[in-house]
């Protein structure tokens, strides 16, 4: 009798062992399963937001620059671009033929990023005919970077002004015409993702329109440099 007793004890004891290890092995694959995809859903949105998503076309990136201009942002996304741009200014809006043009740009850079002391600026257009101006940042003389009262030198992390003027002037001067225009000015680290990138579209005219009055100078009597009043 005592043998039989043990032996129903024994198997009972192993369906329970068996119920058990089946009850567990699904909780166990449901666990891990959603442990796994958050896991990796995490780290998948972490990987994705280290990498900028060009723009398939320019028609796609309308998206306006804060401040006094007419620009909008290219390449990439606003929120991709590395550098946040606070305001961008120009003056005037839009540029004028045979005048300077004054650029100011104020933004941030949030954290370090390699690189970044020999980022490059690009400058590319047809304003009547293409052209392209690539060079290391620190390069230029225009447009420059100012921190505080010291003017020149990379972009650092932090606050950072970029300045830039130039005279707009076609050859030969004064002739009477209208002239659309595409200006595209990019600044990339040497892995190649966008600091910041902006565009703008315009028409320069000679004579200038009614409101701008013009004040004679250059290649007229005296060589003086005109300007806008």
């Amino acid at each position: 009798m005592l043998p039989m007793i043990r032996r129903v004890f024994a198997v009972c004891a192993s369906l329970l062992l068996v119920v058990s290890f089946v009850s567990a092995a699904p909780h166990h694959g449901r666990s891990a399963s959603r442990h796994h995809g958050r896991s990796a859903s995490r780290h998948h949105g972490r990987s994705a937001s280290g990498h900028q998503h060009p723009f398939s076309s320019a028609a796609s990136a309308r998206v306006p620059v804060n401040g006094h201009n007419s620009a909008y942002y290219t390449q990439v996304p606003k929120e991709e671009q590395l550098f946040k741009v606070r305001y961008l200014v120009t003056y005037p809006d839009v540029p004028a033929v045979n005048s300077h043009i004054s650029i100011y740009l104020y933004g941030h850079i949030p954290s370090p990023l390699p690189g970044l002391s020999l980022s490059t600026f690009t400058l590319t257009g047809n304003c009547p005919t293409p052209f392209t101006i690539s060079h290391t940042l620190t390069d230029f003389n225009r447009p420059i970077a100012r921190h505080g009262s010291h003017y020149g030198g990379p972009l650092t992390v932090g606050a950072n002004e970029i300045l830039f003027d130039q005279m707009v002037m076609l050859w030969p001067p004064y002739e009477e015409g209208s002239w659309n225009c595409s200006v595209e000015a990019t600044a990339r680290l040497p892995d190649q993702r966008v600091l910041f990138s902006f565009g703008s579209e315009f028409v320069l005219r000679w004579p200038l329109g009614e409101g701008e009055a013009y004040v004679p100078g250059l290649f007229e009597e005296g060589e003086r440099e005109g300007y806008l009043v």
